[in-house]
């Protein structure tokens, strides 16, 4: 991150959960930024506290749509929202959109495969910040296939 003439950088984690009362909803429930430490070029240290969301997720045969909605655990802290749309239009290929509290607009592409997923995602800019767009990569990796391929891999 840069913001005028300062620079940072971070490690952020989260942790999730869902069930599924039925075969095309989901509900989620959310803990972000269980860690979130930003080091910044000024010698100062950020931090966040915890957020805590909750949504619900229903499935379409190519489509899912989502809405969540949490608080930071602060006092004075205000309601978190997103909602977003995802376009499976192949098995591996999606394309999302989304929206939040912040009136900020959200684009990506993902590609999906049985062991990881990478993703890349476009941020505007949140109103009333003088933050520029934002351009985020991400690739996330699923354990439990792993943990049933690891039989399979000898050194």
């Amino acid at each position: 991150t840069s913001l005028a003439e300062y620079k940072a950088f971070g490690i952020s984690g989260d942790l999730a959960t869902s069930i599924q009362p039925k075969e095309d909803i989901d509900i989620i429930f959310k803990l972000e930024d269980v860690i979130n430490i930003i080091s910044w070029s000024s010698n100062s240290i950020e931090n966040f506290a915890p957020l805590f969301m909750g949504g619900i997720h229903y499935r379409l045969p190519r489509l899912l749509m989502g809405i969540e909605a949490g608080s930071r655990f602060e006092r004075e802290s205000i309601i978190h929202y997103h909602f977003g749309l995802e376009y499976e239009n192949q098995d591996e290929f999606i394309i999302r959109l989304g929206t939040s509290y912040i009136n900020m607009i959200t684009a990506g592409i993902g590609i999906k495969t049985s062991y990881f997923n990478i993703d890349y995602a476009y941020l505007s800019s949140a109103s009333n910040t003088p933050f520029k767009v934002s351009h985020i990569f991400s690739i996330s990796i699923s354990l439990n296939k792993m943990k049933k391929i690891k039989s399979r891999i000898t050194p």
